[in-house]
């Protein structure tokens, strides 16, 4: 498929797709409504954490600093804020997909760049499907990561460290990054991702003042422990698998959260070894950096639109095949993983699988089969060189 009609169907199927939703009544964008009504409240100097904003999991739950980047759309009517922030993401989405397709492309790749853009959406439609029907931030902190890699390959130092401290503001899940970044003797990075957290943390004081500011520091702190979920209840964690389909089938359901701390650190040093294999390579960092965001989802309780923080090892993944190339046991890996990640509707699979897929470790185990096939495929990749 030709670059210029891989921008263009998604554009159009975009567009069909927001159309649709106002004809139906369904343009909510309930996520994007908590941070446009928490940026409302701030503006007019009301409370911002404990309030219900949306559906049932409608509190803001979010650092302070992230308040600020949404109150420019606060200011509007909540239709004409909703409809600028769809069509940035989704300009971002298309945009983003594209680059990273181009960027990650081997050489004499079996798939064009328009093709290999085309299957990663069609891969991901359903999570980008909820992200734009949610407007939500999640792509947004996808497409931030990236460019904090490709500032840190260009050694700029002070921007790779700011891009880093918003996405964990806003998402500290993302803090499984700094292991990495530790062991991989990183210091520039970790030093001016230490400055921007302390600068951004501080920034709503500006507005708000000192002893309000305070405040909402410890309102943001003592939320985020109300809506904290023991790992063993989360069904797509790695947790929430080896529960359901290894210690309750035994008998010996698992509720530590010490167990999970061990498998993590084992994960961080199995890390660590990866990038001993690779530091030969091009961009030796850059494979642990994608394969860590896109186990966020699997170490930490999220809702599924997350599993796209996945979509970076994916596309290595797409883009690793040369045209000769036999595909290999990750294919197939690959092809199961499919099943889950795309075709994840009741009207599609029935009730009964949809609810497997979202509440009983299928998508979980899906995002394990996507991640071990980018692993098979770094391992072929680096061996041939």
């Amino acid at each position: 498929m030709s670059t210029a009609w891989s921008k263009r169907i998604p554009w159009i199927l975009g567009i069909a797709y927001w159309m649709l939703m106002i004809i139906n009544h369904r343009f909510n964008m309930w996520d994007f409504k908590v941070y446009y009504s928490a940026a409302e409240a701030f503006i007019h100097g009301q409370p911002v954490y404990g309030q219900a904003f949306g559906l049932g999991s409608g509190f803001y739950k979010y650092s302070p600093f992230a308040v600020l980047p949404f109150v420019p759309l606060a200011v509007l009517p909540y239709f004409w804020a909703q409809t600028i922030y769809y069509f940035v993401l989704l300009a971002i989405i298309i945009r983003s997909v594209h680059v990273w397709n181009e960027q990650m492309r081997r050489p004499n790749a079996k798939w064009t760049i328009g093709t290999a853009s085309i299957l990663t959406i069609i891969f991901f439609g359903d999570h980008l499907e909820r992200e734009l029907f949610l407007g939500n931030v999640n792509f947004l902190l996808l497409a931030l990561l990236f460019w904090a890699w490709k500032n840190y390959k260009a050694q700029k130092w002070g921007m790779a460290g700011l891009l880093l401290a918003v996405v964990i503001l806003f998402k500290p899940h993302f803090v499984v990054l700094i292991p990495l970044l530790l062991l991989a003797k990183q210091w520039d990075w970790i030093k001016y991702f230490t400055y921007s957290v302390m600068v951004l943390l501080l920034l709503p004081l500006v507005f708000v003042g000192p002893l309000d500011g305070w405040q909402m520091l410890m309102d943001w702190f003592q939320t985020m422990k109300m809506h904290n979920v023991a790992l063993y209840s989360s069904p797509n964690t790695l947790y929430g698998l080896f529960n359901h389909f290894v210690a309750i089938p035994m008998g010996w359901e698992l509720k530590s959260q010490l167990v999970f701390v061990v498998l993590f650190v084992l994960g961080v040093l199995g890390g660590a070894l990866w990038i001993t294999k690779f530091k030969s390579g091009k961009w030796p960092l850059t494979y642990a950096f994608i394969a860590l965001i896109a186990l966020v989802p699997s170490l930490t309780h999220t809702d599924t639109e997350h599993f796209l923080f996945s979509i970076p090892i994916f596309v290595f993944w797409l883009n690793s095949y040369s045209k000769n190339e036999k595909w290999g046991i990750d294919a197939a890996m690959i092809g199961l993983a499919f099943i889950p990640f795309t075709l994840n509707s009741p009207d599609l699979v029935g009730k009964t699988i949809a609810h497997f897929f979202d509440e009983e470790g299928g998508i979980g185990l899906a995002n394990v089969l996507l991640i071990n096939s980018y692993f098979m495929r770094l391992n072929r990749v680096f061996s041939n060189h």
